[in-house]
C-alpha cells in the first residue's frame, strides 16, 4: 500500500476523567513495525505538540468496497512521575484528519510489588470496517421509569454483548458520543452526515436511558458496546476532531415521534454489508449528503417513516449549574457569567496563571481570555463564547475538581489512616466503617471508572456489594463483595498510592473581596487568638448556624477557644475546606460571603415562610407535596453539596431519595435513618 496522504495526532495525558492534568509526561509514539516515530513531552496542561503523520490515502473512507484499512495505526508509551506506566496501542489516524488521544494514566499503588508492570489499553476497532448483523429488535410502548427526559453526566456502558459477563464503565454523556460517532462513521465526511447519525447516536442512547431498557431486566448498566444490540463503543478510543466539534454543538438533540415523551429508538446499520429497512443506512446518509445534496432533517426523513420531530434537550443531571440559554459572550452580564467566572478560576488556578479578577459576572476581556485558554486544554473550539458545550464541560470538570477537594476533606474528618482495619463487613452492616468504605470506594472511583458511586450512608446496601465486587476485580481480589482484611489493605494501599501521588486539587483564592466583606486580618486566626477578628467570626457563624443548624453557636466575646475551634471545623465540614480549625483566608472567604448572602439588602423581598412540618417522619414510600418539597430542597443543595446529586421532583419517596437524605444527614451531622423532615434553605 502506498502512502498517499497525511493525518494529525493531538495526545493529551490525564487522570480522574480529565480532572487531573499530567505535566512532564513523556511519550514514545511507535508504528507497528515497533519503530519508534516522535518523542513527545506533556506541558502543564498534559498537551504534548500537535504531530503529523503518514496514512492510507483517505478517498479509502469514500469507499464501502474497500479491501484496504483506512486509517493508520500507532502505540503510544507513556510515562509519568506518580503514575504506572501504560500504553496505549492502537491509536487510529486518518489521512486529512486530527485524532484526538486522551491517554489516562493511574497513580502508583502504594506497597506495589510490581509498580513498573506495564499497563496495556487495546483501542483499535471501527464499525464500518467489521459490520456485524444486528440483533432483531422491536420498540413496543416502554415502561417509562424516568419522569422526563434529562441529559445525564454519565452514560455506564457494558464493555460486551448484554448477555455475557463484563465490564462496566461511566463514561461522561458528550465523550461517549463523541466516541460512539468516532468508531461507528469517518470523520472526513460531509458535516450533513455526520449531523444525521450524531441525532440518531443520541436518540438511540437516551431511549436506552429513559426507558431504563437493561436496568429493568436486573442488569446494571445502561448500554452495552456491542453493535448487534446497541452501538460501537471503543473505551479510551480515538476521537475525530470534526466529530467532537460537531457533536459540541449538538449532543443534547434528540428525535422524537410527535405525541410521544420518549427519544426514538433510532437503529442504523452500514447500509452495505446489513441493510434493513427502517434503519439508517450509514454509507446510504454519506451518499445522500455528497452526491444529493441532502441536508441531516432530509436524510433523517429518508430512512425513518415515522412522524419525527427535533427536540432539545436544557435539563442536565447532577451538580451542574442550568443552562441559561443563550451564549454567553462579549458583553454578557449577571449571575450566569459570574458562576462561570469562579468556576474557571478554579478549573484554571490548579494549572495556569490566568485569573478572572474581578469575578463581577461582566463578561470582559479577561474573561473571554480564560474561556479560550480552558477550551484549548479541553478540546474545544477556541471562539471564547460560553456556548452550550463550554458551558457543559466547565460544569463537568469543576464539579469532579471540587468533588476532588471535598473528598480530601473528607478524608481528613473520617481520619484514614495508614493501618487497615480487620474488621469483616458485608451487605447488612452499618456504621463508622462503612462510611469510610464507601468514602473509599468513591475516592478511589474517581481514577478508575470501573468503580460505581455509592451513595454515602453508612449502610452496606446492594449498591456497595457491586461497588466492592468491581473494585476486588479491577485490582485482583476474589470478588465476593465482602470487605475482609486483604479487601481493606488493598483500598489502603490504592487510596494512599493515589494521596501520595497526585497532586491535590487546590481552590484558587478570591481575587477581590464583594462589597461589605471585612478585610482578612493578614495571617491566619487560631485556638487561643482574641480580638474583634474572632468576634467577627463568632457573629458570623451564629448567623450562619441558624440557617445549618448542625454548626454550633459560641459566644461572641472575642476568645478564639475550643467552642470557636469546634464550629469552625464543623463549618469547614459542610462547605467543603480543608479541616482544621483554623481560619486561614479560603475559611474567611468562603465564612463572610455566605455570612453577606444571609444579610437582607434593600428592595430583597423577604424570604419565602419555610413549608410547615407535615407533623410525622417522612420516610420510603410516602408521596405527595411534602415528599416532592423534600426532593427541591435537596435539587438546591446541589451547587453547594457535589456528593449530592439531582432527585426527580416527582412526589415518590422512592431508594434515590432515601439515600439522597442519608447523605444529606451524614454531611449536616444529623442522624442517618433515611427519615426526612421539611428543611428549609437559606437563598
Amino acid at each position: 500500500m502506498a502512502i498517499t496522504t497525511q493525518g494529525k495526532l493531538l495526545i493529551q495525558v490525564v487522570a480522574a476523567d480529565g480532572g487531573t492534568l499530567i505535566g512532564g509526561a513523556t511519550i514514545s509514539l511507535t508504528n507497528e513495525a515497533g519503530e519508534r516515530v516522535y518523542e513527545l513531552t506533556t506541558d502543564s496542561t498534559g498537551h504534548a505538540p500537535e504531530i503529523t503523520l503518514d496514512t492510507p490515502c483517505s478517498s479509502l473512507c469514500e469507499n464501502p468496497h474497500a479491501d484496504e484499512r483506512r486509517f493508520a495505526v500507532f502505540n503510544a508509551r507513556v510515562q509519568a512521575a506518580g503514575y504506572r506506566t501504560i500504553t496505549y496501542r492502537g491509536i487510529m489516524v486518518f489521512g486529512e484528519s486530527t485524532s484526538i488521544q486522551v491517554i489516562e494514566m493511574h497513580p502508583v499503588i502504594l506497597n506495589e510489588r510490581d509498580f513498573d508492570t506495564e499497563e496495556f489499553v487495546d483501542i483499535e476497532g471501527h464499525a464500518l470496517c467489521h459490520p456485524e448483523m444486528p440483533e432483531p429488535q422491536t420498540d413496543p410502548p416502554p415502561l417509562r421509569v424516568l419522569p422526563r427526559v434529562v441529559i445525564p453526566n454519565f452514560v455506564t456502558v457494558h464493555l460486551g454483548r448484554p448477555t455475557v459477563a463484563a465490564q462496566n464503565v461511566r463514561v461522561p454523556f458528550i465523550d461517549y458520543v463523541k466516541n460512539v460517532a468516532s468508531h461507528e462513521i469517518f470523520d472526513v465526511w460531509p458535516e450533513q452526515t455526520i449531523v444525521a447519525n450524531v441525532y440518531a447516536i443520541v436518540s438511540l442512547t437516551l431511549n436506552r436511558i429513559f426507558t431504563e431498557f437493561y436496568r429493568k431486566r436486573g442488569q446494571n448498566f445502561d448500554i452495552s458496546n456491542h453493535t448487534s444490540m446497541d452501538q460501537m463503543y471503543v473505551h479510551h478510543g480515538t476521537i475525530g476532531a470534526r466529530i467532537s466539534r460537531i457533536v459540541d454543538g449538538i449532543f443534547n438533540n434528540y428525535l422524537a415521534q410527535i405525541g410521544h415523551l420518549e427519544p426514538f429508538l433510532a437503529l442504523y446499520n452500514d447500509g452495505v454489508t446489513v441493510n434493513i429497512p427502517g434503519r439508517l443506512s450509514q454509507w446510504g446518509s454519506f451518499h445522500d449528503a455528497r452526491d444529493r445534496g441532502m441536508n441531516a432533517w432530509q436524510i433523517i426523513q429518508k430512512y425513518y417513516t415515522q412522524n419525527l420531530e427535533l427536540r432539545v434537550c436544557e435539563d442536565f443531571s447532577g451538580p451542574l449549574e442550568s443552562w441559561p440559554g443563550s451564549s454567553l459572550a462579549i458583553g454578557s452580564r449577571g449571575v450566569s457569567v459570574e458562576t462561570m467566572q469562579r468556576y474557571l478560576n478554579r478549573v484554571l488556578g490548579r494549572y495556569t496563571n490566568q485569573i478572572i479578577n474581578p469575578v463581577d459576572g461582566i463578561f470582559g476581556a479577561n474573561t473571554q481570555a480564560s474561556v479560550r485558554l480552558f477550551q484549548q486544554i479541553y478540546n474545544l473550539p477556541q471562539t471564547g463564547i460560553i456556548d452550550r458545550a463550554t458551558w457543559y464541560q466547565i460544569g463537568r470538570i469543576y464539579g469532579i475538581e471540587k468533588a476532588l477537594w471535598e473528598m480530601n476533606s473528607e478524608g481528613i474528618r473520617i481520619g484514614v489512616g495508614t493501618t487497615p482495619p480487620s474488621v469483616i463487613i458485608r451487605e447488612g452492616s452499618t456504621g463508622a466503617r462503612v462510611t469510610e468504605l464507601q468514602f473509599l470506594l468513591d475516592f478511589i472511583g474517581m481514577y478508575y471508572e470501573e468503580i460505581p458511586f455509592v451513595a454515602d450512608t453508612g449502610r452496606f446496601d446492594r449498591l456497595t456489594t457491586d461497588a466492592v465486587r468491581a473494585f476486588q476485580q479491577r485490582f485482583g481480589l476474589t470478588a465476593d463483595g465482602v470487605v475482609g482484611p486483604n479487601t481493606w489493605r488493598r483500598l489502603y494501599e490504592v487510596y494512599w498510592g493515589i494521596v501520595n501521588n497526585t497532586p491535590g486539587p487546590t481552590p484558587t483564592p478570591p481575587p477581590q473581596n464583594p462589597p461589605g466583606m471585612p478585610a482578612y486580618p493578614g495571617s491566619p486566626i487560631r485556638l487561643g487568638a482574641s480580638g474583634n477578628a474572632v468576634r467577627q467570626i463568632q457573629h458570623a457563624l451564629n448567623r450562619i448556624a441558624q440557617a445549618v443548624p448542625s454548626i454550633p453557636t459560641v459566644p461572641e466575646d472575642g476568645v478564639y477557644g475550643e467552642a470557636t475551634r469546634n464550629a469552625i471545623m464543623t463549618f469547614q465540614r459542610v462547605f467543603g475546606l480543608s479541616i482544621d480549625g483554623v481560619v486561614g483566608p479560603l475559611t474567611w472567604d468562603r465564612l463572610f460571603r455566605e455570612y453577606l448572602d444571609l444579610q437582607p439588602t434593600e428592595g430583597t423581598p423577604s424570604p419565602a415562610p419555610l413549608p410547615q412540618y407535615p407533623g410525622q417522619p417522612v420516610r420510603q414510600g410516602a408521596t405527595g407535596e411534602s415528599v416532592r418539597l423534600i426532593q427541591q430542597a435537596i435539587n438546591m443543595l446541589l451547587p453547594c453539596q457535589s456528593r449530592l446529586w439531582r432527585l426527580n421532583e416527582d412526589g415518590n419517596f422512592g431508594p434515590n431519595t432515601r439515600d439522597a437524605i442519608l447523605t444529606f444527614q451524614s454531611i449536616f451531622g444529623l442522624t442517618t435513618d433515611g427519615a426526612s423532615v421539611i428543611i428549609g434553605l437559606s437563598q
